[in-house]
């Protein structure tokens, strides 16, 4: 039973930057003895009420934020500042940690700041980089509501990342817009100053993959808005006098932004209005832009046959 109870939290704890909570082990069949047989063993120790961490472990910032979430409540969140840096947007890490929880608690979490709610729908939440986290909307109005005059900024940073764009803010804005939740008004006055044809300032991937276009001599637009009877979206760049769209695409936020599925029924309904799509990646835009201009010019080339 030892060695089961060891292995079923040390596979938890991977996926979680070495850290289990009680409950995921209460969750998982392990009594009570179980789970102080592991602490007693010397390989996990207590960091947080009700959170074990494995020793040996890698002590980074993503764990101890983790820590952090996970000891006010099961179904807290990263938030606020602590948000922009989970999501690449902040460069250092916060203290204290910002954390969200729509339940009553009565945790008091060192170092956490804690910002309680409501409600807190699971669709205004993801994981990213192994943490729970608001999504890019929520986290925009999260930081009007924090500090108005520093949130234009940091908007616009979650904006120039592709985190957000004029559609998704105004789609969550006419779920909660109407609800007083504190940085909707500012949300919404940075909306309507900006419109949908803003193009915040360009992330590195975007302006790198925007250099490597002219230099081989292909003029492009950028943040242009398509679509036939029905918006099919914002796309990257479209190469001037073509239906050719080029998408930069970066691994770090893919994974827990896209839904792979509706990505594809986008893509499907650009070609149905006569557009073809090249994706690049973020790896060959840095590490092979040769291989990106190759493709961008027989893609140009299949639409001149």
């Amino acid at each position: 039973m030892v060695s089961t109870g060891a292995g079923i939290a040390a596979a938890i704890s991977q996926c979680q930057h070495g850290v289990v909570t009680y409950r995921q082990l209460r969750r998982s069949c392990l009594s009570p003895a179980a789970i102080r047989h592991l602490v007693d063993s010397g390989e996990w120790r207590l960091a947080a009420r009700g959170v074990l961490v494995r020793v040996g472990s890698p002590d980074s910032d993503l764990q101890r934020l983790l820590v952090a979430v996970l000891s006010v409540h099961h179904s807290a969140v990263a938030s606020h500042l602590s948000a922009q840096w989970v999501w690449g947007v902040h460069p250092d890490t916060v203290r204290p940690h910002h954390v969200t929880v729509a339940c009553r608690t009565t945790s008091k979490a060192s170092g956490v700041r804690l910002h309680r709610v409501r409600d807190l729908p699971s669709r205004w939440l993801t994981r990213h980089q192994g943490i729970p986290v608001v999504r890019p909307e929520l986290l925009a109005m999260q930081l009007f509501a924090l500090n108005r005059s520093a949130a234009n900024r940091q908007v616009d940073r979650l904006w120039s990342h592709g985190l957000i764009s004029a559609p998704s803010i105004a789609r969550f804005l006419e779920e909660v817009g109407e609800r007083g939740r504190n940085g909707t008004a500012g949300l919404r006055d940075y909306l309507a100053n900006r419109g949908d044809d803003y193009v915040a300032p360009a992330s590195n991937l975007e302006a790198r993959l925007n250099e490597i276009l002219a230099e081989a001599g292909l003029t492009v637009r950028r943040q242009v808005d398509l679509g036939g009877q029905q918006w099919s979206g914002r796309v990257d760049f479209v190469c001037e006098g073509t239906r050719l769209v080029i998408e930069a695409q970066s691994e770090r936020f893919h994974a827990s932004l896209s839904d792979r599925q509706a990505d594809a029924e986008r893509r499907r309904r650009l070609e149905r209005d006569g557009f073809a799509v090249v994706e690049v990646w973020d790896a060959d835009v840095f590490y092979r832009p040769a291989e990106v201009v190759e493709r961008v010019r027989r893609a140009l080339r299949s639409l001149r046959t």
